[in-house]
């Protein structure tokens, strides 16, 4: 089947299943179309504007998977640019105003020559097996299932940031499609999800808490580049299930934010540069540079990204450079104009500032080689302490399959002199400089800097994306012994190491169910039921679940206050917001942290704010004439309203 043909036929399925949504209740036709709208926004607009537009790439058009990969780095930052600078402009936040905008991008093959693009195999019953035994499908089922399992074991969304977007982006996108509170490095996440929302008509919260974790199965795309390059269908389906690698990394993309796209971005950059490595072809190297830049208004981090594309580039350009100084001046010059615009020049500050007080650390000896067992993270205390608890750090961040490629690269790397040199020499190639740069620099933030500098800056997040370049190690494992022996080895060690990712994310995600208890829930829906529109609710905690679930306005009240004998200083409290508050529609809140919560013990993050005990509330029950107690449940769950 061409790709104008696939266009139409999508759109054909598009309108007629919208269409079915407006005039059937059955969620069933709502699905479907919802899923077709992921297609179009996320793959096939993007691979339409490629090929629209450079059709004469034959590398990249002739190869469906390596089009769909240049695709998606089109569909997730060139598109919603084109689309917040319009919308700068003029207003397009408008279903039907969107609805034509992509349907644009999918008619637009229809001006250029019929592109073979996706191969229907005839319906027998010998090809259906071919296709579900092939390590693509079997990759895609696997992923699939593993995260419909964790995304089904509770209701509400996971992770602390979610609420905080999804309840700003319900106001903020009603009108544009794109919110600037969050600063310019979060602009095009607001776009994205505003784009997907007016053309699916999907609620806020289905996207983040279902369509946006689909994101996962998008790395099959640029895995399969590298995956096909093996001969073995094992090694094909190891590849692909990379993405499995740690619990962390799995539940990283179930909470919708950001972070999202730059995971994405890792897996489509390790795709395609292994493939402008291999074939030398610079163009799908300039395609991920330009999509870093685009990358900053997602994620701050991009910055680092560019950094390392930045020194590849000038590898790759020398004599382009030294021949022309003048045009690389003006280069450098725009780069420093939307490094101001985007507020970059702060983040160099910080950078600076980190290096600076690392250096000294390191100098004085202020070390603290008892990390992870105990060090400070955002003025907190964030240690694992025990043997058990280092365990459970480097299980869930860092993740069985990372730390088996790990462990074996420096294996084969202290044993094999020739795999040594041949390491070295293709991952200091420009192409791959990118890959091997961001590896050691996250390696250097996950051990050194909180070992031997004294600062750890979010070295749990570090761990968790080294789990992406570190598949770039797995095709030179296997190709490099051609001991049948050594790569069963390779293959069973790899593989356990799966099993007990995706078994322990299964088992930890269960656990997160309790983070935030039905018992919550059900007050919160009380509470949105029965309190004023414009009550104020005084809470020591569980913010995000009353913002949302309960629809009231919050306040901050130490909880050793709550738990106080002394009534005035209640009082005292809430006599400091007179001035914005109704007296007669102000209310209390607390709830006891369920004990089955995987974080009770630590205080940060427990329910979603801090870890609180059954208490007794000596001022709050013995002054009616102050306090009313207008509801509780199993002495678990507190709500006084303020006479």
């Amino acid at each position: 089947m061409t790709l104008q043909k696939l266009n139409i036929l999508l759109l054909l399925l598009w309108t007629i299943t919208g269409s079915l949504t407006q005039l059937v209740t059955s969620p069933l036709w709502s699905i479907i179309f919802t899923i077709l709208t992921f297609i179009i926004v996320f793959i096939m607009s993007g691979v339409s504007l490629y090929y629209s537009l450079f059709y004469r790439h034959q590398f990249i058009i002739n190869d469906a998977v390596l089009l769909t990969s240049v695709g998606l780095i089109f569909s997730i930052f060139f598109i919603p640019l084109v689309l917040f600078l319009t919308d700068l402009v003029l207003p397009i936040n408008h279903p039907l105003i969107l609805s034509f905008i992509y349907i644009a991008f999918l008619l637009l093959p229809l001006l250029r020559a019929p592109l073979p693009f996706l191969a229907l195999p005839p319906l027998r019953h010998s090809y259906i097996l071919k296709i579900i035994r092939h390590p693509v499908f079997l990759s895609f089922a696997l992923i699939l299932t593993t995260h419909l399992v964790c995304l089904n074991q509770y209701s509400f969304l996971p992770g602390l940031d979610a609420y905080t977007w999804l309840l700003k982006y319900e106001v903020s996108l009603s009108s544009q499609i794109y919110d600037l509170s969050a600063g310019p490095n979060r602009i095009l996440f607001s776009t994205l999800v505003a784009v997907f929302h007016q053309l699916s008509h999907a609620p806020f919260f289905s996207i983040f808490k279902y369509w946006f974790p689909l994101l996962s199965l998008l790395p099959l795309f640029p895995l399969w580049l590298i995956a096909r390059t093996f001969k073995s269908p094992l090694h094909q389906l190891l590849l692909l299930l990379s993405p499995l690698a740690s619990p962390a990394l799995i539940l990283d993309w179930e909470t919708t934010r950001h972070h999202v796209v730059l995971l994405l971005f890792l897996y489509l950059s390790l795709g395609l540069l292994f493939t402008a490595h291999r074939y030398q072809q610079p163009i799908l190297f300039h395609l991920t540079f330009l999509a870093s830049f685009i990358g900053l208004l997602y994620h701050p981090l991009f910055l680092i990204l560019i950094i390392f594309w930045l020194f590849s580039a000038l590898m790759i350009h020398r004599p382009f450079i030294n021949q022309h100084p003048l045009i690389t001046i003006s280069a450098a010059f725009l780069f420093f104009i939307v490094a101001h615009f985007l507020n970059i020049t702060s983040l160099f500050t910080n950078i600076f500032i980190r290096l600076s007080a690392a250096t000294s650390n390191f100098i004085n000896f202020r070390w603290n080689l008892r990390y992870p067992a105990a060090f400070i993270g955002e003025g907190m205390s964030m240690g694992w302490p025990g043997l058990t608890g280092v365990l459970k750090y480097y299980g869930y961040y860092a993740g069985p399959l990372t730390l088996a490629i790990l462990l074996t690269t420096f294996l084969f790397i202290y044993f094999f002199p020739a795999f040594r040199r041949r390491i070295f020499q293709v991952l200091c190639t420009p192409f791959l400089v990118p890959i091997s740069s961001f590896l050691l620099i996250l390696l250097f933030l996950a051990e050194i800097l909180p070992r031997f500098a004294g600062i750890a800056y979010l070295p749990d997040r570090a761990w968790l994306l080294i789990g992406i370049p570190t598949i770039i190690f797995i095709p030179f494992l296997f190709n490099f012994t051609s001991s049948q022996r050594l790569q069963v080895l390779l293959l069973s060690l790899y593989s356990v190491a799966l099993l007990i990712s995706v078994t322990g994310t299964i088992y930890i995600n269960h656990a997160l169910a309790f983070s935030i208890p039905d018992y919550e829930l059900t007050a919160a829906a009380w509470m949105k039921d029965n309190l004023p529109s414009n009550a104020h609710v005084f809470t020591s905690s569980s913010k995000n679940i009353l913002r949302y679930y309960a629809r009231v306005k919050l306040l901050w009240m130490d909880p050793r206050v709550i738990t106080s004998d002394n009534s005035e200083a209640i009082l005292s409290r809430v006599g400091e917001y007179h001035d914005i508050i109704d007296p007669t529609k102000t209310y209390i809140y607390y709830a006891v942290t369920d004990p089955r919560n995987p974080f009770v013990e630590r205080q940060y993050v427990s329910s979603f704010t801090q870890a609180r005990p059954p208490s007794l509330f000596p001022a709050l029950t013995s002054h009616p004439d102050k306090f009313e107690l207008v509801y509780s449940k199993l002495n678990l769950v507190y709500l006084w309203r303020i006479k």
